[in-house]
């Protein structure tokens, strides 16, 4: 039968990397303690979970519409949906706020966990707990492998190490989900970029392990009854580049990035940015100036489309973890709120907005739940 870590499915082209990335690799959890510290983690670790829109305004010594934040008077919806710490929210809403600011039904913005990441990851829990390439019959002939080495998340940091001084395809990735195979993180790398302890234990544990377990939704064929609009190619937001889809997969990184930010606290593209802007066509007489705006950071802003998906992941997830804690079975709740695609779940459209500045955003979408 042979190495049943290295006798890997070679389905994604990826066979060779992997192998390198785990020949020096231990185990990121040790044991199912190790996992359960990181779950428990990520259910307390809440934010002001939702999806809204931009914000801009119409300036009119500018003659056109600008990025401005929701406490403007004159704000308008921009039809690209963030999270409401991204849109400029986070001075209007304390937590359990008793208004949703965007929802005139006045919903409460709910603070949430990072659902899909905990769901992947039970889901991944219980398919990887017996090693690769084994059977029930396996198992009793002989021991398997210890739970850190059966589930495939590797601690990778010599590999990526070494992807770092040869500029290697993933010279700048904090971690990888290989397809079918495992997960290789790049913790030494965290801890070199980190400000502190704590930024380090974000960026890890908040934001790249979540990104990568959330993976796995990418190739489950049941997401297409999941989400209301399934994609067929779609722009990675962290390196920019348009990824065509292969087979099943539907790409779900500009999601991804956005739950993962947000999550973690101390990531750079959390919250709300603060931008310097410099001009040289500023109004008559101003050659050249520098304006300090602060608005909704467009990293991962989804259009409208997106953010349905966005919401429909996360209430579908949040469902099967509250409806299976701490479940490891085969897990059966895919198909729970799946009778029609995007399930019987969906979210509402509210409070049609009129068209401005060439955009058709065809109403707010209440995403909340």
């Amino acid at each position: 039968m042979g190495n049943p870590i290295m006798n890997l499915v070679k389905k994604f082209g990826h066979e060779d990397y992997y192998g390198d990335a785990v020949s020096q690799s231990v185990p990121l959890f040790s044991d199912r303690e190790d996992f359960e510290g990181w779950r428990n983690d990520m259910l307390q670790n809440k934010k002001p979970w939702g999806m809204v829109p931009l914000a801009e305004y119409y300036n009119e010594e500018w003659g056109q519409h600008m990025p401005t934040t929701w406490d403007n008077p004159g704000a308008e919806p921009f039809p690209l949906y963030t999270t409401p710490e991204r849109a400029g929210l986070e001075g209007l809403f304390a937590e359990n706020p008793e208004l949703n600011y965007q929802n005139p039904s006045n919903q409460m913005f709910p603070w949430q966990p990072n659902y899909p990441a905990i769901y992947a990851a039970d889901k991944y829990i219980n398919e990887k707990t017996i090693p690769p390439g084994w059977t029930e019959e396996d198992l009793k002939k002989q021991p398997g492998l210890p739970f850190g080495k059966a589930i495939d998340v590797w601690d990778a940091s010599p590999w990526f190490r070494e992807q770092e001084r040869t500029e290697g395809p993933y010279a700048t990735a904090g971690g990888i989900n290989f397809g079918d195979q495992g997960i290789v993180i790049d913790t030494e790398g965290a801890a070199e970029r980190a400000d502190d302890w704590k930024s380090y234990f974000n960026e890890i544990y908040r934001n790249v392990v979540p990104h990568e377990f959330g993976h796995e939704l990418d190739r489950d064929p049941e997401m297409w009854k999941v989400l209301p609009y399934p994609q067929t190619s779609g722009v990675n937001p962290g390196s920019g580049e348009f990824e065509k889809r292969h087979g099943d997969d539907i790409f779900l990184h500009d999601i991804l990035y956005n739950m993962g930010p947000q999550y973690s606290p101390t990531h750079p593209k959390a919250g709300v940015a603060t931008v310097n802007v410099h001009r040289s066509d500023g109004p008559p007489g101003d050659k050249e100036y520098i304006e300090t705006h602060k608005w909704g950071n467009e990293f991962a802003a989804l259009d409208r489309a997106q953010a349905m998906n966005y919401a429909a992941l996360q209430n579908f997830s949040r469902k099967a973890v509250n409806n299976q804690p701490h479940s490891y079975r085969s897990n059966q709740s895919w198909n729970m709120d799946s009778a029609r695609p995007g399930g019987t779940n969906l979210p509402e459209m509210r409070r049609p907005v009129r068209p401005h500045h060439n955009f058709n955003t065809g109403g707010i979408a209440s995403l909340m739940i």
